[in-house]
Formats: C-alpha cells, structure tokens, sequence
C-alpha cells in the first residue's frame, strides 16, 4: 500500500467545487459537493492509516492491551484496588470502541465502499459506538452505586 502526493481527480473535483462556490453558484449544491468529497477522503485517509497500524503493530498493541486490561482486571476485582476498578471500567470499552474501529475500516477498504453504502456503514459504526458508550456508563453507575451502598451499610 502506497500513499501517493499527487493530485487525484477527487481532490481536483473538490478544488473545483469549491471554486465555484467562491466565484458565486448555487452555495446549497457546492457545500454539499464539498462534503461528500471531503468526507468520503477522510474516510478513506483514516481507514488507510488504522489498516497500516494494525497491520505493522496491531499483534503487539493487543498485546500489550490485553496485559493492561488483564492486570487491571486483577487488581481492581481480585484484590478490590478501587482505582484500578475505575482505570478498568474506562480502559475495557475504550479498546471495545478500538477493535469496532478498526474492524469497519477493514469492512471499508475491503468492500470500497462509497455514498450511501459508505454513509449507512458509518452510521451503524456511530450507533454502536453510543451502545458501547451508554452501557459502559450504566455499569459504571451501577458499580459505583454499588460501592456507595455497601460502603454505607457497613459503616452502620
């Protein structure tokens, strides 16, 4: 996989896009030109540049982020180290929210997708990204909770 520095007609039809909207067009139809260009190429930078990464360092990253959440694990629920307890509950659904990344910029690059096949993958991406995120939240309520509570009882 190389990354090329020349200009490719993508970036010749944004330049031109925008153009128009400098010299005075329809703004409604250039800004929208201008953001399905725009987004479909960072789209594509970001999904090229977390394929590289998990392809040269993706084994020894998971690696070291399994031996980080597994001590954390320990430490925070076998030895009730409660600073570990938090360190984990923020660390487990990041790294969920990591491997989801990386698993639809594969899906991406794999199957090139583009417009609204594009645009409805990236959807479901942000739509299990909130799922992740308002359950972690929820558990780490509750745990907290949790914690409160039984702290309470046994002060009595």
């Amino acid at each position: 996989m190389s990354i090329s520095l020349t200009p490719s007609a993508s970036y010749i039809r944004l330049y031109a896009s925008c153009m128009l909207c400098i010299c005075g067009f329809d703004v409604a139809i250039c800004i929208c030109v201008c953001a399905r260009v725009t987004s479909s190429d960072l789209v594509r930078i970001n999904c090229n540049r977390l394929i590289y990464i998990s392809n040269g360092s993706g084994l020894w990253l998971s690696a070291f982020g399994c031996f980080l959440l597994t001590g954390l694990a320990i430490m925070g629920f076998f030895y009730w180290v409660e600073l570990a307890q938090a360190f984990f509950f923020l660390a487990f659904p990041m790294s969920l929210i990591g491997l989801l990344n990386v698993s639809t910029a594969r899906r991406l690059h794999a199957g090139h997708s583009a417009g609204e096949e594009l645009h409805k993958l990236l959807n479901r991406h942000g739509m299990f990204t909130k799922i992740i995120g308002m359950v972690s939240i929820l558990v780490t309520a509750l745990w907290g909770m949790f914690w409160n509570i039984r702290d309470l009882i046994l002060l009595h």
